[in-house]
């Protein structure tokens, strides 16, 4: 299987992007052509991705059928993190995927520390695949990144199966959404309030494997009696 062409422009700092869709839209694998391609063999940016399923990296737990395993080259737990990061943290051909499979709350400290570290080095690409997982219990951290991290020169990626997995204040943050299928009133009323209404009626209504994409550059104003509703 190969990866799809990703939808996402180009990388900048700014970029704060959400990857959402039910089981079986793709968007797993539309986030690993992102990251292939923005890694770009090293010659890209630096990229560490929290992956709970291990699977972003060339080490990861292939599942055939089911998994395209993703091209970056390090695979690390916490804890080996925790003993070279200070060798590998300024490599610009850095890209690693660190596997989070603990317990929520242990994901979000380590996610909490990881963010502190990015704030004084900077220049270096985020994911987080799987947000579901530790959400609740990161959520202040994530509002955080959102808000403050093209401060730093860290572009941001979420990767989750519903919209309303991405706290509130962050949603309101995105730059770049592709979604795949989203049916739960809550999601679609989520998606709407970022990316309009059209874009959410659009999304209801994909088949297995489709996704649609917006981007905040080419985003029109919702007609006055829209906002007044979404406040």
């Amino acid at each position: 299987m190969r990866l799809p062409e990703s939808k996402v422009g180009p990388l900048e700092p700014r970029k704060r992007i959400g990857f959402t869709g039910l089981t079986g839209s793709g968007k797993g694998n539309r986030a690993k052509a992102l990251i292939a391609r923005e890694w770009d063999g090293g010659n890209g940016w630096p990229t560490i991705v929290i992956d709970p399923h291990d699977e972003h990296s060339r080490q990861g737990t292939p599942r055939p059928g089911e998994v395209v395993l993703g091209c970056l080259p390090t695979r690390l737990t916490w804890g080996a993190w925790h003993t070279v990061w200070r060798d590998i943290i300024d490599d610009p051909r850095l890209g690693l995927a660190i596997v989070a499979n603990g317990e929520p709350e242990e994901t979000a400290e380590e996610l909490a520390d990881l963010v502190n570290l990015l704030e004084s080095t900077g220049g270096i690409f985020l994911v987080m695949d799987e947000l579901h997982r530790y959400q609740e219990q990161a959520a202040r951290t994530l509002n955080r990144l959102a808000f403050e991290s093209r401060k730093w020169r860290v572009p941001v990626c979420f990767i989750t199966q519903r919209m309303t997995d991405i706290p509130k204040g962050a949603r309101t943050q995105l730059t770049d959404v592709d979604s795949g299928l989203q049916l739960d009133d809550d999601d679609v009323d989520a998606l709407r309030r970022r990316c309009g209404k059209e874009f959410a009626e659009r999304v209801a209504l994909l088949r297995p494997g489709e996704s649609v994409y917006w981007s905040d550059s080419h985003q029109v104003p919702p007609p006055r009696d829209e906002r007044k509703r979404s406040k």
